[in-house]
């Protein structure tokens, strides 16, 4: 039976999204399908929330520039995309501006004791350091990881990693590793795919579930979008036309009207 899509609106499902909770897309691109087909799964690409503390959210280099964050929106989306590689983007914009693109959209959200303040430092740490890098595409990394999930064994892995550039798979895991609730040894975050973190792949040896450190474990998925379609969607492109009434603006040197978004997370 197909899980659910969530029915809150989109505030109160930000609101509950932390630090370490991963999201799972299938987009509408040729490249998506091709992607899924490639790891026997129905996702094509991840990523992984990060509530950031105020000194990242502020910073005036940590966003891309045409996703300024003015309002210091904290909850943020950390993944690795074409053309801008890896990226830290205020999510509520994020979403909005690629709604129309995503077929479905899912959350696992980590379960286990509070984050310290040394594990979200470490986090943070790691996205300044990378935060630029390439996307690695169709490299070797990806062809042995793919290999790997097909043998259903540990037959084909990666024998190391470097942060030079990285896919989408790899980014999240090497995200939670730095947040320390994936394990590090003997794992290769190169040998994660999107499919690695769906709960369909819990048995896998090379999986989210499977290398979760003690106390740490991940829920089901909940579809924030499915088909296109869900609460979410309405107000999604209700805010990705706000954005470019503003943008428009911008360019003609009139400030923009008061946010709407004002107080959102």
């Amino acid at each position: 039976m197909p899980r659910p899509v969530l029915t809150a609106g989109l505030q109160p499902t930000l609101d509950t999204l932390q630090t370490g909770d991963v999201l799972l897309y299938r987009t509408r691109d040729w490249g998506a399908s091709f992607n899924s087909y490639m790891q026997r799964s129905k996702w094509s690409h991840v990523a992984v929330i990060v509530r950031c503390s105020e000194e990242l959210s502020s910073a005036s280099d940590v966003f891309p520039s045409d996703y300024a964050n003015p309002i210091g929106n904290r909850l943020t989306v950390f993944e690795a995309v074409p053309i801008r590689g890896v990226s830290l983007f205020p999510m509520e914009h994020r979403l909005a501006r690629t709604v129309k693109s995503i077929g479905n959209l899912a959350v696992r959200r980590r379960k286990g004791p509070p984050l310290s303040d040394g594990q979200q430092a470490a986090l943070e740490k790691f996205v300044r350091e990378v935060k630029g890098r390439n996307l690695e595409v169709a490299s070797s990394d990806m062809v042995r990881a793919c290999l790997g999930r097909a043998c259903g064994t540990s037959c084909v892995r990666n024998s190391g990693e470097d942060w030079e550039a990285f896919f989408c798979s790899e980014l999240t895991g090497e995200s939670l590793q730095q947040l320390g609730v994936l394990r590090e040894e003997g794992v290769n975050s190169n040998d994660f795919l999107p499919a690695s973190f769906a709960s369909a792949s819990r048995e896998d040896a090379h999986s989210l579930d499977h290398n979760c450190l003690d106390g740490t474990s991940y829920g089901d998925e909940e579809y924030l979008i499915r088909r296109g379609g869900g609460p979410l969607v309405a107000e999604l492109k209700r805010i990705k036309q706000q954005l470019k009434q503003e943008a428009k603006q911008q360019r003609r040197g009139r400030p923009p009207p008061a946010q709407e978004t004002e107080g959102r997370v």
